[in-house]
């Protein structure tokens, strides 16, 4: 929507080396699940948001099945979000012990280059319920890459590390659960979850209240990041107030083709003989899913990409995705 930058990938990986300066706080916490509903393959394309009154053309064009009352039209043109239907709950975080269960919790790091000071990390409690919180201009709710089946938080941190110390954010990196053992939406489900969490309760259990909150994700973090902004337009839940995308993975498999992945070929990280197997361990009906947006965002309808918030996106030269991610550029400029 903004721009796109071509980068030789060295200039970006020197840049994280050796950076200066201390981490004072890098801690993981667990968060319920519970706070939105589990988002499965039947119901990723069924929300009750306000776009239930239009329906999905072949085309991917949108057309309204009713007519919208002034109100309702009003929110959709003027993003009024509704809150989450859970938000009046508690949804207290506790501190991540070693262990836990993945099905019932999701682990969240929180990096930062300086505390706060208004929670006790050594049991996850406020030191002062009745202060004030602190005002920050930004926090980043990272979403790692890794083919949809690798990485987490800690193989992260060189990047996460990166963003506090440039720009004094605090960065909450959501460690999704990873294919074969969880399938596609899981990571979805799991990531939405854990935005919501950040954009509704940071305040209240951390006292941290951000001026804005941004989504990063890179590689396939890219591609559930964007996931993650298509269900909040749906939903219209709060969407995030900026994407950064460094090179998402916006489709790839078997069923789709685009010339860039002919890079593939002799290319020493992402080959030709990673990609399918990647997917095909990411995707349990593969003949079904890749006809999904949530999966190829480049078919993600027009009507909604153009609720989507300022993008900024990364675009390598030399990147097997490079296509479809220029394709999704172009499909936001539109």
């Amino acid at each position: 929507k903004e721009t796109v930058m071509l980068l030789k990938s060295e200039e970006i990986n020197n840049q994280l080396v050796d950076i200066e300066g201390t981490i004072e706080v890098n801690k993981e916490i667990l968060i319920p699940r519970g706070l939105e509903e589990e988002v499965t393959i039947e119901n990723i394309k069924s929300t009750d948001s306000l776009l239930h009154t239009f329906e999905f053309e072949d085309d991917s064009s949108l057309s309204l099945t009713k007519e919208l009352s002034l109100d309702e039209e009003d929110q959709l043109n003027n993003r009024i979000f509704r809150t989450t239907p859970k938000e009046s709950r508690q949804f207290p975080f506790q501190m991540f012990p070693g262990t836990y269960d993945s099905d019932d919790l999701i682990k969240i790091r929180i990096i930062s280059n300086k505390d706060w000071g208004r929670v006790d990390w050594s049991t996850g409690s406020l030191i002062d319920e009745n202060l004030e919180p602190i005002e920050i201009d930004h926090v980043v709710v990272d979403i790692h890459g890794g083919s949809f089946n690798s990485g987490s938080s800690a193989k992260q941190f060189q990047y996460t590390k990166y963003f506090t110390m440039k720009t004094n954010c605090v960065v909450f990196s959501i460690d999704y659960r990873t294919a074969p053992e969880v399938k596609f939406p899981g990571n979805i489900s799991d990531s939405l979850q854990g935005y919501l969490w950040v954009a509704y309760y940071a305040e209240k259990y951390l006292q941290l209240r951000p001026s804005s909150i941004i989504i990063e994700g890179d590689s396939a973090g890219g591609n559930i990041a964007i996931g993650v902004t298509h269900l909040l337009v749906q939903k219209n839940l709060r969407i995030p107030d900026k994407l950064l995308l460094p090179y998402p993975c916006c489709g790839a498999g078997k069923q789709k083709f685009s010339p860039s992945l002919l890079l593939a070929l002799d290319d020493l990280i992402m080959n030709a003989q990673n990609i399918s197997p990647s997917m095909e361990l990411y995707l349990e009906n593969d003949d079904h899913d890749t006809n999904n947006s949530f999966v190829y965002t480049n078919d993600i309808p027009k009507k909604i990409l153009s609720k989507f918030p300022k993008t900024f996106i990364v675009v390598l030269g030399l990147d097997p995705l490079r296509d479809e991610a220029l394709r999704f550029t172009s499909n936001l400029a539109e």
